[in-house]
């Protein structure tokens, strides 16, 4: 797996565990539910910027996002 779509799968799994939404997240963030669909897909190339924003909406930290899952 790709380090974009490991991102990805990262951020809807814990997103989901947190049951926010996709909307929620949007809102949190400030990036359109259209960039966090293709992020959360793995079709997306995030900045740094964007995944802290993430990270800190999810209150994880930039490695929770990036991790490899085992």
């Amino acid at each position: 797996m790709d380090i974009n779509s490991t991102i990805g799968v990262n951020i809807q799994r814990i997103r989901r565990s947190l049951s926010v939404t996709q909307e929620e997240l949007h809102h949190r963030t400030g990036l359109t539910r259209g960039y966090l669909s293709k992020v959360e897909k793995g079709d997306g190339n995030p900045t740094v910027n964007s995944l802290q924003k993430i990270a800190d909406a999810l209150d994880v930290t930039l490695e929770d996002l990036v991790r490899r899952q085992k």
